[in-house]
């Protein structure tokens, strides 16, 4: 039986397929990753407004820049991650680059806020920071794209690269983006089990704070440790050693 799975139902250890089929699990490792966090602004197609988060994205991207990067102005939403490194790179490139973001001190939920406010201070001293201001509407035009912000600027740009973060991919299991509270070994613990690995698995600290890691190498690392957790839980190796993702 084959196709890709569209729900589960936890309480009966079953999973639904695209075609209608359905299969019972003993153990279910939900590995689905994360999908970028929406932003009703963007329009469906647009050779100048980009979402920047796989790899597709990224190609589509460098064949819009081609060799001309240090000729463009770029306006970046979001300086998370995926955006800061953007625009530091575009801008290191030769582009002026407008850099966005709502919180006037991004990343500093990831960072903590002496480390993220270091990072913001660099920002300033090479792009165009335009920190603590939403993003009212992107408009394009016939030769330029203009976003304007809540502190009335307006910002023209040949290009918008929109990276605003992700979500978990967990809708089709929970029936929300929250992704899936796990233990130190990736067991659910919420549900029987279940096990989640990658980005779609929510860590606590001792303290209570949660949190998800959307990185790749994490997410290859987490797979194996589920697997082992899985196959010590149903008698098929050896004792699990303390871990913490």
């Amino acid at each position: 039986m084959h196709g890709i799975v569209v729900s589960a139902d936890t309480g009966r250890h079953t999973v639904t397929l695209s075609g209608g089929g359905r299969l019972t699990y003993g153990a279910l490792l939900a590995a689905t990753g994360s999908t970028p966090r929406v932003f009703p602004l963007v329009p469906a197609a647009s050779e100048r407004i980009l979402q920047l988060h796989t790899i597709d994205d990224a190609v589509r991207l460098c064949d819009q820049l081609g060799e001309e990067e240090r000729k463009r102005t770029i306006t970046v939403i979001g300086a998370g991650f995926v955006g800061a490194e953007t625009a530091s790179f575009l801008a290191d490139r030769g582009a002026r680059v407008h850099l966005v973001s709502r919180p006037a001190v991004p990343m500093s939920f990831a960072l903590g806020r002496q480390i993220a406010q270091r990072v913001a201070e660099l920002h300033h001293a090479h792009v165009d920071t335009r920190f603590g201001q939403e993003v009212l509407s992107i408009e394009e035009g016939p030769a330029s794209v203009v976003t304007t912000l809540s502190g009335g600027r307006a910002l023209e740009s040949d290009l918008v690269i929109v990276a605003l973060g992700t979500t978990a991919d967990s809708a089709w299991l929970t029936g929300d983006t929250r992704g899936i509270a796990v233990d130190p070994h990736l067991r659910a613990v919420r549900y029987q089990h279940l096990y989640a690995a990658g980005s779609i698995s929510v860590h606590s600290t001792g303290r209570g704070h949660r949190y998800r890691i959307d990185h790749w190498d994490d997410a290859l690392t987490q797979g194996i440790h589920a697997a082992k957790a899985l196959l010590h839980d149903f008698g098929s190796a050896p004792t699990l050693a303390p871990t913490n993702p």
